[in-house]
């Protein structure tokens, strides 16, 4: 009896040691395994959030290398000249003070057209050629030169009032500052455009007329586009967002409906990462514009989604291992209780 019961002590005292191993390894798996998930986690965050940051950096770039290109247009000496032309005629009539819209006759707007218009025309038509030819399509949905009294001298391209004195824009050039709208979808061009004025300065840098450009969201978001479709193959979603919170591009398409994102109140810096959802656990990065050089940006932000599924193979192998350990201490119990009686 006394053997037996020796056997018994040590069989219960192999099943204890057993079950502490077990436990133990257990254990420091788990924790290894949930080091290694958060390790996952932290990795593909902030990879997501170097890519956004990438993205809107090369986004503000391309804007602000788009806006030289188009503000270069008021460089050109044959529209210089042309617009001194037209400020010299206006120059002694009522035009001076202008403070309200113009009143001209016909046959002051047909005597316009052709002394001005065939002037610098050409050379503008040249510049909305070259950008149809590039992008496959037209680009440019209007563009037009006014004096510095706001009357349009030229018109190549879309529609508009002949005169623009009274406008926001036109103002806010008249002080020899650039003018940039917001992107918005324009019925009559039936696509979504942004605006932008550039002062016509001379050799003195005095004011002398206004050049006004607008043109296809295609412009701007090209390199944007491209980015967020190779992304995209990586199961990442783009989305870029304006500075209300509204889905400028996502899944595809140029302001979807109904795409405000909800999370839009957690961007409170210029960059950060977190995770939304439960159980289905989303993966945010976002990076805002902060401008190139002297463009100081749309206040865009570019943000980034993706599933939990880059950690899915860490927890499913967590989950089977403490599944296996459970089971073999399980076991070891109750082969330790068998050979025992």
């Amino acid at each position: 009896k006394k053997s037996i019961h020796i056997l018994v002590k040590i069989t219960y005292l192999l099943i204890l040691t057993i079950t502490v191993l077990f436990s133990v390894y257990a254990g420091h798996s788990y924790f290894t395994y949930e080091f290694a998930i958060d390790e996952a986690k932290k990795t593909t965050l902030l990879r997501s959030q170097a890519q956004a940051n990438n993205i809107m950096q090369d986004l503000d770039r391309h804007i602000y290398s788009k806006m030289l290109e188009l503000q270069s247009l008021t460089e050109i000496k044959q529209i210089q000249l042309s617009v001194i032309e037209s400020n010299q005629k206006f120059d002694g009539s009522d035009l001076v003070e202008l403070e309200s819209p113009l009143d001209i006759t016909q046959s002051d707007r047909t005597e316009l057209k052709n002394i001005f218009e065939n002037k610098i025309s050409a050379r503008l038509k040249e510049f909305i050629l070259s950008d149809t030819n590039q992008y496959n399509l037209n680009v440019v949905k209007e563009l037009f030169v006014t004096n510095q009294y706001g009357a349009v001298i030229a018109l190549t391209t879309g529609t508009t009032d002949h005169i623009q004195a009274d406008e926001e824009w036109w103002q806010i050039t008249k002080n020899k500052q650039s003018f940039v709208g917001k992107m918005e979808y324009d019925e009559n061009y039936e696509d979504y455009v942004i605006p932008f004025a550039f002062p016509i300065l001379d050799e003195s840098s005095n004011y002398i007329g206004t050049i006004r450009i607008t043109v296809s969201y295609h412009v701007l978001l090209e390199d944007f586009l491209n980015d967020a479709d190779v992304l995209n193959e990586a199961r990442k979603s783009v989305i870029l967002v304006d500075n209300e919170g509204q889905a400028i591009y996502k899944n595809g398409e140029i302001f979807p409906p109904n795409s405000k994102i909800e999370y839009f109140s957690r961007f409170t810096t210029d960059n950060d990462s977190f995770e939304i959802g439960y159980p289905d656990i989303v993966f945010v990065s976002y990076a805002t514009s902060i401008g190139y050089r002297d463009f100081s940006g749309f206040d865009w932000v570019v943000v980034i989604e993706q599933d939990s599924s880059v950690v899915e193979g860490f927890e499913t192998l967590e989950r089977n291992f403490l599944i296996s350990t459970l089971i073999g201490i399980i076991s070891a119990t109750a082969l330790g209780i068998i050979l025992s009686r």
